[in-house]
């Protein structure tokens, strides 16, 4: 049996959250607060899922960007889509969870290479939003590869996941610098801005431009959106404004006080 280099990453990753899990039990050894054989166990699995999960996505997400950076691009046209029921858990306002199903949406997309060959493909990104038969897209495309859609879906696919991998390095990097027996108030500090500006501001952001493009959506030639939606959005988006603009002050002000002290 033959292991790609992804094997070994997978497999390196697995091994890397265990010998985290062997150092964290260590710690809490030396600490005097041993922990119980299930505690252990399932601290070292959340461990080995973190790890896991940021190699691969590490290298999976790595390579799609740079393929849809560095491959030729063309514009593409959507021929057809294909619809599948997929089953999502979301939660509600009490925090209670629930599942709902959602029509997904994969469009069929068609364009000349440079070689003259028309290429048919599935597109790389789903949406539950349903295409239009005839728009144009722009996609970078290799022979020999899968497709690599360009656009905000994509982008924001993107930034989302970079987002993540940053949260689960820290998380990371945190419990090894716990089993080094290291303490770092720029690691701390980071965490910090991690949480406010990216997790928290992030959130806000991604809030507000949803909200906005609602206010926008309304007043476009056929919108079918009630008054009362768009008047929520309009709402929401003022009182996100005002948030940013509050917590824009807030850091002014603190910044002046530690250079005055």
């Amino acid at each position: 049996m033959t292991i790609t280099p992804i094997g070994y990453l997978f497999f390196g990753s697995i091994a890397f959250g265990i010998t985290l899990m062997v150092g964290v039990s260590r710690r809490w050894s030396k600490d005097g607060k041993p922990a119980g054989i299930v505690a252990n166990l399932f601290f070292g699995l959340v461990l080995v899922c973190i790890s896991t999960l940021f190699f691969m996505l590490s290298f999976f997400g790595a390579k799609a960007v740079y393929e849809m950076v560095t491959f030729p691009k063309y514009e593409a046209t959507i021929i057809s889509f294909e619809s599948e029921w997929e089953e999502f858990t979301r939660t509600d306002s009490d925090g209670r969870s629930y599942t709902e199903d959602v029509l997904m949406h994969t469009p069929m997309l068609q364009f000349t290479d440079e070689t003259g060959r028309i290429i048919t493909q599935e597109g790389n990104i789903r949406s539950g939003a349903e295409p239009v038969i005839g728009d144009t897209v722009t996609v970078g495309y290799r022979r020999g590869r899968g497709l690599q859609v360009i656009s905000l879906a994509s982008i924001g696919l993107y930034t989302a996941l970079f987002v993540m991998l940053l949260i689960l390095g820290f998380i990371l990097t945190k419990v090894l610098f716990f089993v080094l027996g290291r303490k770092s108030k720029g690691l701390d500090a980071f965490g910090s801005f991690l949480l406010v500006y990216i997790v928290i501001g992030g959130s806000m952001l991604f809030m507000l431009a949803a909200m906005t493009y609602g206010v926008f959506s309304y007043f476009q030639p056929g919108s079918d959106m009630p008054l009362w939606v768009m008047l929520v959005c309009a709402f929401f988006t003022l009182t996100l404004v005002l948030a940013f603009a509050g917590m824009f002050v807030a850091t002014k002000n603190a910044k002046r006080k530690r250079s005055t002290s």
